[in-house]
Protein backbone atom coordinates (compact mmCIF):
# COMPACT_ATOMS: atom_id res chain seq x y z
CA UNK A 1 0.00 0.00 0.00
CA UNK A 2 2.86 2.46 0.67
CA UNK A 3 4.13 1.91 -2.74
CA UNK A 4 0.25 2.55 -4.37
CA UNK A 5 0.53 5.83 -1.88
CA UNK A 6 3.63 7.18 -3.54
CA UNK A 7 2.95 6.39 -7.06
CA UNK A 8 -0.48 7.58 -6.40
CA UNK A 9 1.27 11.13 -5.15
CA UNK A 10 3.61 10.90 -7.96
CA UNK A 11 0.68 10.61 -10.67
CA UNK A 12 -0.80 13.57 -8.53
CA UNK A 13 2.41 15.81 -9.06
CA UNK A 14 2.82 14.62 -12.80
CA UNK A 15 -0.93 16.53 -13.54
CA UNK A 16 -0.32 19.13 -12.17
CA UNK A 17 3.01 19.72 -14.08
CA UNK A 18 1.73 18.90 -17.19
CA UNK A 19 3.22 15.74 -17.38
CA UNK A 20 -0.13 14.20 -18.75
CA UNK A 21 1.07 10.56 -20.24
CA UNK A 22 3.25 10.32 -16.99
CA UNK A 23 0.31 10.89 -14.66
CA UNK A 24 -2.09 8.21 -16.82
CA UNK A 25 0.25 5.47 -16.68
CA UNK A 26 0.92 5.95 -12.90
CA UNK A 27 -2.93 6.78 -12.20
CA UNK A 28 -4.01 3.79 -14.38
CA UNK A 29 -1.78 1.28 -12.43
CA UNK A 30 -3.46 2.55 -9.13
CA UNK A 31 -6.98 2.58 -10.11
CA UNK A 32 -6.02 -1.38 -11.46
CA UNK A 33 -4.77 -2.66 -7.62
CA UNK A 34 -7.52 -0.62 -6.02
CA UNK A 35 -10.81 1.04 -5.88
CA UNK A 36 -10.96 4.36 -4.45
CA UNK A 37 -12.94 7.22 -5.35
CA UNK A 38 -9.84 9.48 -5.00
CA UNK A 39 -7.86 7.23 -7.74
CA UNK A 40 -10.64 7.23 -10.28
CA UNK A 41 -11.46 11.14 -9.89
CA UNK A 42 -7.84 11.73 -10.87
CA UNK A 43 -7.59 9.04 -13.52
CA UNK A 44 -11.32 10.84 -15.21
CA UNK A 45 -9.49 13.96 -14.71
CA UNK A 46 -6.38 12.96 -16.61
CA UNK A 47 -8.30 11.41 -19.02
CA UNK A 48 -10.26 14.49 -19.92
CA UNK A 49 -7.27 16.24 -20.53
CA UNK A 50 -5.87 13.89 -22.66
CA UNK A 51 -9.21 14.41 -25.05
CA UNK A 52 -10.29 10.67 -24.49
CA UNK A 53 -13.65 11.49 -23.17
CA UNK A 54 -15.63 8.30 -23.09
CA UNK A 55 -12.61 6.93 -20.58
CA UNK A 56 -12.75 10.42 -18.31
CA UNK A 57 -16.30 9.62 -18.07
CA UNK A 58 -16.31 5.97 -16.77
CA UNK A 59 -13.64 6.36 -14.80
CA UNK A 60 -15.54 9.51 -13.24
CA UNK A 61 -18.55 7.15 -13.30
CA UNK A 62 -17.22 4.99 -11.33
CA UNK A 63 -15.63 7.48 -8.51
CA UNK A 64 -18.69 9.07 -8.00
CA UNK A 65 -20.52 5.50 -7.68
CA UNK A 66 -17.86 5.24 -4.60
CA UNK A 67 -18.68 8.22 -2.97
CA UNK A 68 -21.92 9.88 -4.35
CA UNK A 69 -21.59 12.82 -1.62
CA UNK A 70 -18.53 14.12 -2.84
CA UNK A 71 -19.10 17.09 -4.46
CA UNK A 72 -16.06 17.95 -6.83
CA UNK A 73 -16.68 14.33 -8.42
CA UNK A 74 -19.93 15.60 -9.20
CA UNK A 75 -18.56 18.66 -10.32
CA UNK A 76 -15.87 16.93 -12.89
CA UNK A 77 -18.86 14.85 -14.67
CA UNK A 78 -21.03 17.43 -15.11
CA UNK A 79 -18.26 18.83 -16.87
CA UNK A 80 -17.50 16.02 -18.79
CA UNK A 81 -20.81 15.11 -19.61
CA UNK A 82 -21.60 18.60 -21.16
CA UNK A 83 -18.63 18.56 -23.57
CA UNK A 84 -20.10 14.88 -24.63
CA UNK A 85 -23.59 16.57 -25.48
CA UNK A 86 -25.17 15.10 -22.63
CA UNK A 87 -27.01 18.05 -21.25
CA UNK A 88 -29.50 15.83 -19.04
CA UNK A 89 -26.54 14.07 -17.07
CA UNK A 90 -24.38 17.22 -16.68
CA UNK A 91 -27.16 19.41 -15.25
CA UNK A 92 -27.84 16.22 -13.13
CA UNK A 93 -24.36 16.13 -11.67
CA UNK A 94 -24.01 20.07 -11.01
CA UNK A 95 -27.02 19.60 -9.11
CA UNK A 96 -25.81 17.37 -7.00
CA UNK A 97 -22.60 19.15 -6.62
CA UNK A 98 -24.70 22.08 -5.25
CA UNK A 99 -26.99 19.55 -3.01
CA UNK A 100 -24.04 18.55 -1.36
CA UNK A 101 -22.07 21.37 -0.89
CA UNK A 102 -24.56 24.49 -1.39
CA UNK A 103 -21.43 27.42 -0.98
CA UNK A 104 -19.27 25.68 -3.46
CA UNK A 105 -19.59 28.32 -6.64
CA UNK A 106 -18.16 26.42 -9.02
CA UNK A 107 -20.92 23.75 -10.54
CA UNK A 108 -23.41 26.69 -9.82
CA UNK A 109 -21.18 28.48 -12.43
CA UNK A 110 -21.54 25.61 -14.78
CA UNK A 111 -25.22 25.04 -14.56
CA UNK A 112 -25.37 28.50 -15.65
CA UNK A 113 -23.09 28.43 -18.62
CA UNK A 114 -24.62 25.40 -19.64
CA UNK A 115 -27.73 27.19 -19.37
CA UNK A 116 -26.66 29.86 -21.59
CA UNK A 117 -25.44 27.77 -24.41
CA UNK A 118 -28.82 25.91 -24.59
CA UNK A 119 -30.26 29.43 -25.20
CA UNK A 120 -32.19 29.86 -21.25
CA UNK A 121 -30.89 33.29 -20.98
CA UNK A 122 -33.17 34.61 -18.04
CA UNK A 123 -32.76 31.22 -15.72
CA UNK A 124 -28.88 31.03 -16.52
CA UNK A 125 -28.83 35.07 -15.32
CA UNK A 126 -31.22 33.53 -12.27
CA UNK A 127 -28.22 31.12 -11.07
CA UNK A 128 -25.64 33.49 -11.74
CA UNK A 129 -27.19 35.97 -9.54
CA UNK A 130 -27.73 33.77 -6.80
CA UNK A 131 -24.17 32.51 -7.14
CA UNK A 132 -22.82 36.02 -6.77
CA UNK A 133 -25.12 36.89 -3.37
CA UNK A 134 -23.05 33.42 -1.63
CA UNK A 135 -20.00 35.00 -3.45
CA UNK A 136 -19.84 38.60 -4.04
CA UNK A 137 -16.33 38.63 -4.30
CA UNK A 138 -16.37 35.77 -7.76
CA UNK A 139 -14.37 37.29 -10.00
CA UNK A 140 -15.68 34.80 -13.13
CA UNK A 141 -19.00 34.85 -12.29
CA UNK A 142 -19.53 38.61 -12.64
CA UNK A 143 -17.96 37.53 -16.01
CA UNK A 144 -20.37 34.83 -16.48
CA UNK A 145 -22.80 37.12 -15.99
CA UNK A 146 -21.60 39.95 -18.07
CA UNK A 147 -21.30 37.43 -20.70
CA UNK A 148 -24.90 36.36 -20.01
CA UNK A 149 -26.66 40.03 -19.92
CA UNK A 150 -24.47 40.74 -23.50
CA UNK A 151 -26.48 37.57 -25.04
CA UNK A 152 -29.78 39.30 -23.72
CA UNK A 153 -28.62 42.58 -25.40
CA UNK A 154 -28.54 43.94 -21.75
CA UNK A 155 -25.41 46.10 -22.63
CA UNK A 156 -25.38 48.17 -19.20
CA UNK A 157 -25.72 45.33 -17.28
CA UNK A 158 -22.93 43.50 -19.15
CA UNK A 159 -20.67 46.51 -19.08
CA UNK A 160 -21.42 46.59 -15.31
CA UNK A 161 -20.84 43.09 -14.62
CA UNK A 162 -17.38 42.97 -16.98
CA UNK A 163 -16.46 46.05 -15.30
CA UNK A 164 -16.95 43.98 -11.59
CA UNK A 165 -15.23 41.37 -12.76
CA UNK A 166 -11.71 43.09 -13.88
CA UNK A 167 -11.85 45.39 -10.83
CA UNK A 168 -11.64 41.77 -9.08
CA UNK A 169 -9.06 40.49 -11.43
CA UNK A 170 -7.72 43.02 -13.57
CA UNK A 171 -6.03 39.82 -15.54
CA UNK A 172 -9.47 37.97 -16.75
CA UNK A 173 -8.80 37.94 -20.48
CA UNK A 174 -12.30 37.03 -21.10
CA UNK A 175 -14.18 39.74 -18.55
CA UNK A 176 -11.42 42.58 -20.39
CA UNK A 177 -12.40 41.44 -23.95
CA UNK A 178 -16.00 41.17 -23.01
CA UNK A 179 -15.89 44.61 -21.67
CA UNK A 180 -14.11 45.61 -25.28
CA UNK A 181 -17.07 43.54 -27.29
CA UNK A 182 -19.75 46.38 -25.25
CA UNK A 183 -17.83 49.42 -25.95
CA UNK A 184 -17.76 48.40 -29.61
CA UNK A 185 -21.41 47.49 -29.58
CA UNK A 186 -22.52 50.65 -27.95
CA UNK A 187 -20.17 53.31 -29.34
CA UNK A 188 -18.18 53.87 -27.05
CA UNK A 189 -15.11 56.45 -27.23
CA UNK A 190 -12.78 54.24 -25.24
CA UNK A 191 -13.29 51.24 -27.54
CA UNK A 192 -10.28 50.67 -29.34
CA UNK A 193 -7.86 51.40 -25.93
CA UNK A 194 -10.36 48.45 -24.90
CA UNK A 195 -8.86 46.24 -27.66
CA UNK A 196 -6.20 46.49 -27.46
CA UNK A 197 -5.88 45.84 -23.46
CA UNK A 198 -7.84 42.60 -24.88
CA UNK A 199 -5.15 42.02 -27.49
CA UNK A 200 -2.36 42.12 -24.97
CA UNK A 201 -4.05 39.24 -22.82
CA UNK A 202 -5.55 37.26 -25.34
CA UNK A 203 -2.70 37.89 -28.55
CA UNK A 204 -3.95 34.95 -31.05
CA UNK A 205 -7.55 35.07 -30.10
CA UNK A 206 -9.51 35.11 -33.17
CA UNK A 207 -12.85 37.02 -32.05
CA UNK A 208 -10.39 39.35 -30.02
CA UNK A 209 -8.43 40.30 -33.64
CA UNK A 210 -12.06 40.47 -35.46
CA UNK A 211 -13.30 43.15 -32.30
CA UNK A 212 -9.80 45.22 -32.63
CA UNK A 213 -10.44 44.99 -36.30
CA UNK A 214 -13.92 46.35 -36.24
CA UNK A 215 -12.92 49.11 -33.59
CA UNK A 216 -10.23 50.51 -35.38
CA UNK A 217 -12.83 50.43 -38.45
CA UNK A 218 -15.45 52.50 -36.78
CA UNK A 219 -12.94 55.05 -35.46
CA UNK A 220 -12.02 55.56 -39.08
CA UNK A 221 -8.35 53.97 -38.69
CA UNK A 222 -7.33 53.86 -42.73
CA UNK A 223 -5.44 50.16 -41.47
CA UNK A 224 -7.87 48.71 -39.44
CA UNK A 225 -7.42 45.34 -40.64
CA UNK A 226 -3.75 45.19 -39.62
CA UNK A 227 -3.60 42.55 -37.38
CA UNK A 228 -6.75 40.74 -38.87
CA UNK A 229 -4.98 39.98 -41.89
CA UNK A 230 -1.42 38.38 -41.16
CA UNK A 231 -3.73 36.35 -39.17
CA UNK A 232 -6.34 35.13 -41.42
CA UNK A 233 -3.31 34.78 -43.68
CA UNK A 234 -2.36 32.30 -41.59
CA UNK A 235 -5.03 30.40 -40.79
CA UNK A 236 -6.53 28.84 -43.87
CA UNK A 237 -9.17 27.37 -41.87
CA UNK A 238 -10.74 30.30 -40.03
CA UNK A 239 -14.21 30.96 -42.18
CA UNK A 240 -14.83 33.33 -39.80
CA UNK A 241 -11.78 35.21 -40.12
CA UNK A 242 -11.86 35.52 -43.55
CA UNK A 243 -15.75 36.53 -43.86
CA UNK A 244 -15.10 39.81 -42.12
CA UNK A 245 -11.67 40.57 -43.81
CA UNK A 246 -13.98 40.36 -47.07
CA UNK A 247 -16.08 42.30 -45.51
CA UNK A 248 -14.07 45.02 -44.59
CA UNK A 249 -12.24 45.22 -47.47
CA UNK A 250 -15.03 45.59 -49.87
CA UNK A 251 -16.40 48.59 -48.11
CA UNK A 252 -12.86 50.16 -48.19
CA UNK A 253 -13.35 50.23 -51.87
CA UNK A 254 -11.82 47.15 -52.93
CA UNK A 255 -13.81 45.48 -55.11
CA UNK A 256 -11.53 43.74 -57.46
CA UNK A 257 -9.27 41.78 -54.53
CA UNK A 258 -11.52 41.68 -51.36
CA UNK A 259 -11.60 38.08 -51.99
CA UNK A 260 -8.41 37.04 -52.60
CA UNK A 261 -7.52 35.76 -48.82
CA UNK A 262 -10.49 33.02 -49.53
CA UNK A 263 -8.61 32.16 -52.86
CA UNK A 264 -5.53 31.67 -51.02
CA UNK A 265 -6.96 29.60 -48.20
CA UNK A 266 -9.30 27.46 -50.48
CA UNK A 267 -5.94 26.53 -53.03
CA UNK A 268 -4.35 25.39 -49.79
CA UNK A 269 -7.65 23.54 -48.79
CA UNK A 270 -9.88 23.02 -51.88
CA UNK A 271 -12.29 20.92 -49.68
CA UNK A 272 -12.73 22.72 -47.22
CA UNK A 273 -17.15 23.15 -47.33
CA UNK A 274 -17.38 25.80 -44.92
CA UNK A 275 -14.53 28.25 -46.61
CA UNK A 276 -16.86 27.82 -50.47
CA UNK A 277 -20.12 28.09 -48.56
CA UNK A 278 -18.80 31.86 -47.25
CA UNK A 279 -16.82 33.02 -50.45
CA UNK A 280 -19.99 31.97 -52.27
CA UNK A 281 -22.48 34.36 -49.88
CA UNK A 282 -19.65 36.53 -49.69
CA UNK A 283 -19.75 36.97 -53.60
CA UNK A 284 -23.30 36.53 -53.98
CA UNK A 285 -24.12 39.31 -50.85
CA UNK A 286 -21.79 41.71 -53.38
CA UNK A 287 -24.44 41.26 -56.09
CA UNK A 288 -21.59 39.12 -58.23
CA UNK A 289 -23.91 36.41 -58.42
CA UNK A 290 -22.50 35.02 -61.88
CA UNK A 291 -19.28 34.73 -59.92
CA UNK A 292 -20.99 33.27 -57.12
CA UNK A 293 -22.63 30.85 -59.29
CA UNK A 294 -19.04 29.86 -60.24
CA UNK A 295 -17.62 29.50 -57.48
CA UNK A 296 -20.39 27.07 -56.17
CA UNK A 297 -19.40 24.86 -59.05
CA UNK A 298 -15.92 24.83 -58.07
CA UNK A 299 -16.85 24.07 -54.73
CA UNK A 300 -19.01 21.28 -56.18
CA UNK A 301 -16.42 19.83 -58.26
CA UNK A 302 -13.47 20.25 -55.33
CA UNK A 303 -15.75 18.51 -52.73
CA UNK A 304 -17.10 15.80 -54.86
CA UNK A 305 -20.61 16.88 -55.62
CA UNK A 306 -21.95 18.42 -52.00
CA UNK A 307 -25.69 18.74 -52.92
CA UNK A 308 -26.04 22.27 -51.26
CA UNK A 309 -23.65 23.66 -53.92
CA UNK A 310 -25.93 22.44 -57.09
CA UNK A 311 -28.52 24.29 -54.76
CA UNK A 312 -26.03 27.51 -54.75
CA UNK A 313 -25.32 27.74 -57.72
CA UNK A 314 -29.26 27.27 -59.04
CA UNK A 315 -30.00 30.10 -56.58
CA UNK A 316 -27.38 32.33 -58.05
CA UNK A 317 -27.39 31.39 -61.72
CA UNK A 318 -31.02 32.56 -61.62
CA UNK A 319 -30.25 35.88 -60.19
CA UNK A 320 -27.57 36.28 -62.65
CA UNK A 321 -29.81 35.91 -65.42
CA UNK A 322 -28.95 31.77 -66.67
CA UNK A 323 -32.25 30.63 -66.26
CA UNK A 324 -31.17 27.42 -68.51
CA UNK A 325 -28.35 26.37 -66.56
CA UNK A 326 -30.73 26.95 -62.90
CA UNK A 327 -33.27 24.36 -64.85
CA UNK A 328 -30.40 21.72 -65.26
CA UNK A 329 -29.13 21.94 -61.70
CA UNK A 330 -33.20 22.09 -59.95
CA UNK A 331 -33.64 19.07 -62.71
CA UNK A 332 -30.80 17.24 -61.11
CA UNK A 333 -30.78 17.62 -57.54
CA UNK A 334 -32.57 15.50 -55.00
CA UNK A 335 -36.12 16.54 -54.24
CA UNK A 336 -35.69 16.38 -50.18
CA UNK A 337 -32.66 19.05 -50.34
CA UNK A 338 -33.51 21.18 -47.65
CA UNK A 339 -35.10 24.87 -49.24
CA UNK A 340 -34.85 23.43 -52.61
CA UNK A 341 -38.83 23.86 -52.77
CA UNK A 342 -38.24 27.65 -51.81
CA UNK A 343 -35.62 28.83 -54.26
CA UNK A 344 -37.32 26.21 -56.95
CA UNK A 345 -40.27 28.24 -56.24
CA UNK A 346 -38.37 31.43 -57.25
CA UNK A 347 -37.24 30.26 -60.27
CA UNK A 348 -40.49 29.36 -61.28
CA UNK A 349 -41.66 32.18 -60.59
CA UNK A 350 -38.88 33.76 -62.54
CA UNK A 351 -39.78 31.80 -65.87
CA UNK A 352 -43.17 32.59 -65.95
CA UNK A 353 -44.40 29.34 -64.19
CA UNK A 354 -46.64 30.28 -61.97
CA UNK A 355 -48.72 27.82 -61.26
CA UNK A 356 -46.06 25.52 -60.48
CA UNK A 357 -44.60 27.83 -58.24
CA UNK A 358 -48.01 28.09 -56.22
CA UNK A 359 -47.73 24.35 -55.81
CA UNK A 360 -44.07 24.81 -54.44
CA UNK A 361 -45.08 27.16 -52.09
CA UNK A 362 -47.83 25.73 -50.71
CA UNK A 363 -45.49 22.80 -50.13
CA UNK A 364 -43.11 25.26 -48.37
CA UNK A 365 -45.85 26.50 -45.94
CA UNK A 366 -46.78 23.55 -45.57
CA UNK A 367 -43.19 22.34 -44.18
CA UNK A 368 -43.32 25.27 -41.99
CA UNK A 369 -45.61 27.96 -41.71
CA UNK A 370 -43.00 30.45 -39.99
CA UNK A 371 -40.83 30.68 -43.21
CA UNK A 372 -41.50 34.35 -44.48
CA UNK A 373 -39.57 34.07 -47.07
CA UNK A 374 -42.37 31.47 -47.83
CA UNK A 375 -45.20 34.03 -47.55
CA UNK A 376 -43.35 36.56 -49.18
CA UNK A 377 -43.50 34.79 -52.40
CA UNK A 378 -46.47 33.18 -51.61
CA UNK A 379 -48.20 36.85 -51.05
CA UNK A 380 -46.83 37.89 -55.09
CA UNK A 381 -48.39 34.62 -56.23
CA UNK A 382 -51.47 34.87 -54.94
CA UNK A 383 -51.59 38.51 -55.84
CA UNK A 384 -50.73 37.33 -59.93
CA UNK A 385 -53.65 34.44 -59.36
CA UNK A 386 -55.86 37.27 -58.27
CA UNK A 387 -56.29 35.04 -55.28
CA UNK A 388 -58.56 36.40 -52.54
CA UNK A 389 -55.77 35.59 -49.61
CA UNK A 390 -53.07 38.24 -51.03
CA UNK A 391 -56.01 40.90 -49.68
CA UNK A 392 -55.45 38.57 -46.46
CA UNK A 393 -52.03 38.43 -46.07
CA UNK A 394 -51.03 42.13 -46.92
CA UNK A 395 -53.96 44.28 -47.70
CA UNK A 396 -55.85 44.15 -44.44
CA UNK A 397 -56.38 48.07 -43.09
CA UNK A 398 -53.38 48.72 -40.45
CA UNK A 399 -50.93 46.12 -41.29
CA UNK A 400 -49.04 48.91 -42.80
CA UNK A 401 -48.89 51.92 -41.04
CA UNK A 402 -46.69 55.66 -40.90
CA UNK A 403 -46.91 57.80 -38.20
CA UNK A 404 -44.94 60.63 -36.37
CA UNK A 405 -42.18 59.89 -33.63
CA UNK A 406 -42.55 61.87 -30.37
CA UNK A 407 -39.54 64.20 -30.87
CA UNK A 408 -39.37 67.71 -31.49
CA UNK A 409 -37.58 69.04 -34.69
CA UNK A 410 -34.32 69.75 -32.14
CA UNK A 411 -33.84 66.60 -30.87
CA UNK A 412 -34.89 65.17 -34.46
CA UNK A 413 -32.05 67.79 -35.89
CA UNK A 414 -29.35 66.41 -33.20
CA UNK A 415 -29.79 62.51 -33.85
CA UNK A 416 -29.08 63.39 -37.57
CA UNK A 417 -26.12 64.84 -36.63
CA UNK A 418 -24.84 61.96 -34.66
CA UNK A 419 -26.14 59.85 -37.32
CA UNK A 420 -24.45 61.08 -39.90
CA UNK A 421 -20.97 61.18 -37.82
CA UNK A 422 -21.09 56.89 -37.85
CA UNK A 423 -21.17 56.63 -41.31
CA UNK A 424 -17.45 55.73 -41.77
CA UNK A 425 -17.23 53.38 -44.61
CA UNK A 426 -16.75 54.36 -48.24
CA UNK A 427 -19.54 51.55 -50.10
CA UNK A 428 -22.69 49.73 -49.11
CA UNK A 429 -22.00 46.61 -47.14
CA UNK A 430 -22.40 42.84 -48.57
CA UNK A 431 -25.42 41.47 -48.03
CA UNK A 432 -27.96 44.39 -47.72
CA UNK A 433 -30.08 46.00 -49.80
CA UNK A 434 -28.74 49.17 -49.93
CA UNK A 435 -27.16 50.84 -53.23
CA UNK A 436 -25.35 54.16 -53.09
CA UNK A 437 -24.59 54.78 -49.63
CA UNK A 438 -23.19 53.13 -46.55
CA UNK A 439 -24.32 51.53 -43.36
CA UNK A 440 -23.59 51.11 -39.70
CA UNK A 441 -22.82 48.28 -38.05
CA UNK A 442 -23.64 46.34 -34.91
CA UNK A 443 -27.10 47.25 -33.09
CA UNK A 444 -27.35 50.85 -33.13
CA UNK A 445 -29.92 50.75 -30.22
CA UNK A 446 -26.97 49.97 -28.42
CA UNK A 447 -25.71 52.69 -28.06
CA UNK A 448 -24.95 55.16 -25.26
CA UNK A 449 -25.45 58.49 -26.86
CA UNK A 450 -28.46 60.00 -25.27
CA UNK A 451 -29.95 61.22 -28.83
CA UNK A 452 -30.17 57.13 -29.37
CA UNK A 453 -31.39 56.53 -25.95
CA UNK A 454 -33.72 59.01 -26.64
CA UNK A 455 -34.57 58.11 -30.24
CA UNK A 456 -34.87 54.27 -28.91
CA UNK A 457 -37.64 55.08 -26.14
CA UNK A 458 -39.87 57.37 -29.42
CA UNK A 459 -39.55 54.14 -31.57
CA UNK A 460 -40.32 51.87 -28.79
CA UNK A 461 -43.87 53.68 -28.00
CA UNK A 462 -44.47 54.18 -31.52
CA UNK A 463 -44.17 50.16 -32.36
CA UNK A 464 -46.59 49.89 -28.86
CA UNK A 465 -49.04 51.71 -30.72
CA UNK A 466 -48.98 49.79 -34.15
CA UNK A 467 -48.89 46.30 -32.17
CA UNK A 468 -52.27 47.64 -30.26
CA UNK A 469 -53.78 48.96 -33.25
CA UNK A 470 -53.10 45.53 -35.70
CA UNK A 471 -56.25 43.87 -36.58
CA UNK A 472 -57.74 41.40 -34.29
CA UNK A 473 -55.88 37.96 -33.74
CA UNK A 474 -55.65 35.12 -36.65
CA UNK A 475 -54.20 32.16 -36.07
CA UNK A 476 -53.26 31.52 -39.81
CA UNK A 477 -52.25 34.50 -40.40
CA UNK A 478 -47.66 34.70 -40.02
CA UNK A 479 -47.77 38.19 -38.49
CA UNK A 480 -51.42 38.59 -36.53
CA UNK A 481 -50.88 34.96 -34.61
CA UNK A 482 -48.55 36.48 -32.43
CA UNK A 483 -50.89 39.89 -31.59
CA UNK A 484 -51.21 38.85 -28.30
CA UNK A 485 -47.33 37.80 -27.95
CA UNK A 486 -44.92 40.48 -26.15
CA UNK A 487 -42.38 42.08 -29.03
CA UNK A 488 -38.40 43.37 -28.68
CA UNK A 489 -37.08 45.46 -31.20
CA UNK A 490 -33.90 42.62 -32.97
CA UNK A 491 -31.28 44.48 -34.65
CA UNK A 492 -31.06 48.03 -35.65
CA UNK A 493 -29.06 49.99 -37.85
CA UNK A 494 -28.78 53.41 -39.95
CA UNK A 495 -28.44 53.97 -43.53
CA UNK A 496 -27.24 56.91 -45.41
CA UNK A 497 -27.75 57.10 -49.18
CA UNK A 498 -26.35 59.78 -51.36
CA UNK A 499 -27.19 60.68 -55.04
CA UNK A 500 -28.88 58.13 -57.00
CA UNK A 501 -29.01 56.25 -54.03
CA UNK A 502 -31.69 53.27 -53.33
CA UNK A 503 -32.98 50.11 -51.56
CA UNK A 504 -33.38 47.37 -54.26
CA UNK A 505 -36.70 45.38 -52.84
CA UNK A 506 -35.93 42.75 -49.93
CA UNK A 507 -37.62 41.23 -47.19
CA UNK A 508 -36.04 40.62 -43.42
CA UNK A 509 -36.83 37.20 -42.72
CA UNK A 510 -35.44 37.13 -38.92
CA UNK A 511 -38.56 39.16 -37.47
CA UNK A 512 -42.54 39.99 -38.02
CA UNK A 513 -42.53 43.93 -38.56
CA UNK A 514 -40.01 45.66 -40.62
CA UNK A 515 -39.56 49.75 -40.38
CA UNK A 516 -38.01 52.81 -41.77
CA UNK A 517 -37.60 56.63 -40.05
CA UNK A 518 -36.70 59.18 -41.81
CA UNK A 519 -34.11 62.07 -40.24
CA UNK A 520 -32.37 63.51 -43.57
CA UNK A 521 -33.80 63.95 -46.99
CA UNK A 522 -32.97 65.23 -49.63
CA UNK A 523 -34.39 68.50 -51.40
CA UNK A 524 -36.46 67.10 -54.55
CA UNK A 525 -35.45 68.67 -57.62
CA UNK A 526 -37.83 70.17 -60.61
CA UNK A 527 -36.54 67.22 -63.01
CA UNK A 528 -37.46 63.81 -61.07
CA UNK A 529 -39.73 61.92 -60.41
CA UNK A 530 -42.21 62.90 -58.02
CA UNK A 531 -41.93 60.17 -55.92
CA UNK A 532 -37.97 59.65 -56.09
CA UNK A 533 -36.89 58.39 -52.51
CA UNK A 534 -40.27 57.03 -51.44
CA UNK A 535 -40.90 53.88 -49.98
CA UNK A 536 -42.06 50.73 -52.04
CA UNK A 537 -44.37 48.42 -49.89
CA UNK A 538 -45.11 45.16 -52.09
CA UNK A 539 -43.09 45.69 -55.37
CA UNK A 540 -41.19 42.33 -56.31
CA UNK A 541 -37.53 42.32 -56.91
CA UNK A 542 -36.43 43.31 -60.05
CA UNK A 543 -34.86 39.12 -60.41
CA UNK A 544 -38.23 38.21 -60.47
CA UNK A 545 -39.29 39.58 -63.81
CA UNK A 546 -42.87 40.85 -62.19
CA UNK A 547 -44.72 43.56 -63.22
CA UNK A 548 -46.52 44.10 -60.17
CA UNK A 549 -46.88 47.84 -58.88
CA UNK A 550 -46.28 48.33 -54.38
CA UNK A 551 -48.97 47.62 -52.47
CA UNK A 552 -48.37 50.72 -50.58
CA UNK A 553 -46.30 53.94 -51.03
CA UNK A 554 -45.18 56.11 -47.98
CA UNK A 555 -43.64 59.43 -48.56
CA UNK A 556 -40.60 59.89 -46.21
CA UNK A 557 -41.05 62.95 -43.75
CA UNK A 558 -38.30 63.67 -41.25
CA UNK A 559 -39.41 62.66 -38.23
CA UNK A 560 -41.64 59.68 -40.00
CA UNK A 561 -41.82 55.90 -38.96
CA UNK A 562 -43.36 53.65 -41.38
CA UNK A 563 -44.28 49.66 -40.08
CA UNK A 564 -45.10 46.99 -42.01
CA UNK A 565 -44.90 43.13 -42.38
CA UNK A 566 -41.63 41.95 -42.93
CA UNK A 567 -43.35 39.34 -45.71
CA UNK A 568 -43.65 42.50 -47.71
CA UNK A 569 -40.92 42.89 -50.42
CA UNK A 570 -39.83 47.10 -49.98
CA UNK A 571 -37.70 49.12 -51.03
CA UNK A 572 -36.97 52.53 -52.47
CA UNK A 573 -36.90 54.81 -55.36
CA UNK A 574 -33.90 56.73 -56.05
CA UNK A 575 -33.44 60.29 -55.54
CA UNK A 576 -31.40 62.54 -57.87
CA UNK A 577 -28.91 64.04 -55.43
CA UNK A 578 -28.75 65.13 -51.84
CA UNK A 579 -28.35 63.12 -48.51
CA UNK A 580 -30.85 60.86 -47.05
CA UNK A 581 -30.48 58.86 -43.28
CA UNK A 582 -32.79 56.80 -41.85
CA UNK A 583 -32.56 53.79 -38.78
CA UNK A 584 -34.07 50.43 -39.64
CA UNK A 585 -34.88 47.28 -37.47
CA UNK A 586 -37.24 44.81 -37.29
CA UNK A 587 -39.70 43.42 -34.62
CA UNK A 588 -39.76 40.33 -33.14
CA UNK A 589 -41.78 38.53 -30.55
Amino acid sequence: MTDLNALFARAEAAFRAGRIEEAHGAASTVAGAVQHPTVYHLLGLIEHRRGNLPAARSALDQARALAPRHAQIANSLGVVAAEMGDTPAAFTAYVAATNIDAKWIEPRLNIALLLQQIGKLPEALDVLEHALQIAPDFARGWGALGAVARDMRDLDMAADAFERAIALEPGNARAVHGRARVALERGEADAVARYAAATALLPDEGDVAIGEAEALEGAGAPDADRRLAPMVAGRADWTEGHRVLARMRWEAGDAAGFTDAFEAALAEQPRNIAMWTTLIDTLAGADMFAEAADAAARGRAATDGTPDFALREAIHAGEAGDDARAERLFAAMPASLPNRQLHEARHRIRTGEIERAAALLDAVRAADDTSISGWALSGLVWRLQGDDRAEWLHGQEGLVAARALELDPAALAETAELLRALHRTNTHPIGQSLRGGTQTRGVIFARTEPEIRRLHAAIKQAVATHWAELPPFDPRHPLLRHREAQTRLTGSWSVRLLQSGFHVAHIHPEGVLSSASYFVLPAPTPSEDAQAGWLEIGRPPADLRLDLPPVRTIQPQVGRLALFPSSLYHGTRPFAEGERITVAFDVAV
